[in-house]
């Protein structure tokens, strides 16, 4: 096996992880999970989701290896695989605070303007959050592919795509410990 096939292989199977990342119902599943082991119909109503499709996430983050399940019969129990699991959240928080210029000006408008916040709808702030999110993921992978020098444009438009996804993914999930913090 050759060098290149072998790199494949390898970004291959961390881009697992990241594909379970990029759901911003998997993120905020991974944030209660985080809290401690909780049944699919639990984690559905939780997140305001069917059962079924909270079945088909959690299939995803277990598939991915980030959450384990237990239980007898239809009920299943789940729970993250390991304390490194709640840390990746966190991590991606802090790198998301400490490197996106556009997050921590978010944040300091909302720390000294909290009057002038209010008066914009929540989920109209939260929608263009997301959108710079997913914006500055998309950028992200356009770089990465450049700097890793991608082979074609279009290596490069699925790297952008992949990079919107997480970005957007990882604005939910700030999202979500920036309202639980106001709670």
């Amino acid at each position: 096996m050759n060098n290149r096939t072998l790199k494949d292989l390898l970004y291959e199977q961390v881009a697992r992880v990241g594909k379970a990342l990029a759901s911003p119902k998997r993120l905020e599943m991974l944030e209660m999970l985080a809290q401690g082991e909780k049944a699919v119909e639990t984690v559905a109503a939780e997140v305001a989701i069917d059962v079924k499709l909270a079945s088909a996430h959690l299939k995803a983050l277990k598939g991915a290896r980030l959450v384990q399940s237990g239980g007898e019969g239809k009920r299943r129990i789940y729970r993250l695989s390991g304390a490194d699991v709640a840390q990746l959240g966190v991590t991606l928080r802090d790198v998301a605070e400490e490197h996106l210029v556009e997050l921590r000006l978010a944040l300091q408008q909302m720390m000294t303007e909290p009057d002038r916040l209010a008066q914009v709808s929540r989920k109209k702030s939260d929608q263009t959050f997301l959108v710079v999110m997913a914006i500055l993921g998309g950028c992200i992978g356009v770089a990465l592919g450049s700097y890793f020098k991608a082979p074609n444009d279009l290596v490069l438009l699925v790297l952008a795509g992949v990079g919107g996804i997480l970005g957007y993914g990882a604005g939910n999930f700030i999202r979500s410990f920036r309202v639980a913090r106001q709670l």
